[in-house]
């Protein structure tokens, strides 16, 4: 088994933008009965006035979206120019054929994150949510993410973020900023 892991960022990353938005936006779409409730999931973030509780609730609204709908949310993504970033998916595959071992490693909850996954074909590590509400947060601590790879074993040879936080002085880390990506030593 190869020993060497890839990571992604998902958001501002692997898409132009917050994934967990993108979906709210194109599910209200088509289910534009559920406004209110989100109007009002929005005003409950932003009434929050400690940083940390906008934080716990930043997903709220996400839980109440069937994951029924979310595939096929995710696969319109994935194949829209303005909002995937293909030159990214491509890398995706290319380390797979070459047998490294792809990590989606994100903040955003895990039942948003673990479906995109499973149609790139990658692991995930993302944070945990119960009924929308964050209880285990990976926003500016991506390094206990790389530990648990790390403790499997794997050395993680490159990172893809928009976030030098996210970074490892062991690995090579490409900061994403929209179309471009510049190697960070």
């Amino acid at each position: 088994m190869n020993k060497n892991a890839v990571v992604f960022d998902v958001d501002k990353t692997l898409v132009f933008g917050d994934l967990h938005s993108i979906i709210i936006k194109l599910w209200l779409k088509k289910n534009r009965r559920y406004a209110a409730l989100h109007e009002f999931t929005q005003l409950l973030h932003a009434a929050a006035s400690l940083p940390f509780l906008k934080r716990k609730i930043e997903y709220l609204f996400t839980a109440l979206i069937p994951a029924a709908d979310i595939h096929p949310i995710i696969k319109d993504v994935l194949t829209d120019d303005s909002i995937a970033n293909k030159k990214l998916l491509r890398r995706i595959v290319k380390y797979k054929k070459a047998g490294a071992q792809v990590f989606l490693v994100s903040a955003a909850p895990e039942r948003i994150i673990n479906i995109l996954a499973k149609f790139l074909q990658v692991e995930a590590i993302a944070s945990k949510t119960i009924t929308g509400v964050l209880i285990r947060d990976y926003l500016a601590k991506k390094s206990k993410a790389y530990n648990l790879l790390l403790s499997k074993g794997l050395v993680i040879r490159t990172i893809y973020s928009d976030s030098e936080l996210d970074f490892s002085q062991k690995s090579k880390n490409f900061l994403i900023d929209h179309h471009s990506m510049v190697l960070k030593t």
